[in-house]
């Protein structure tokens, strides 16, 4: 049985879509149980980092989180 719903990045155990901030509420108690403060926010900026570390460029990096500006980005 496939529990994956091509139209939806997060299902549920039943296949469906996931309720409202299901995610972060996962999020939160993920981040409790091993003592971080990180913000569901701050992972946007990991990424970020993560990539640009890796060598992406300034124009790739725009793209991933949709800045019209290097500045921005």
């Amino acid at each position: 049985m496939c529990w994956t719903k091509p139209e939806f990045f997060f299902v549920g155990r039943d296949g469906h879509r996931m309720r409202g901030n299901a995610v972060y509420q996962a999020f939160v108690r993920a981040r409790k149980k091993v003592g971080l403060t990180l913000t569901f926010h701050d992972l946007r900026h990991t990424g970020q980092s993560l990539a640009a570390a890796s060598g992406a460029s300034t124009v790739d990096l725009m793209k991933r989180v949709g800045h019209s500006t290097a500045v921005a980005a």
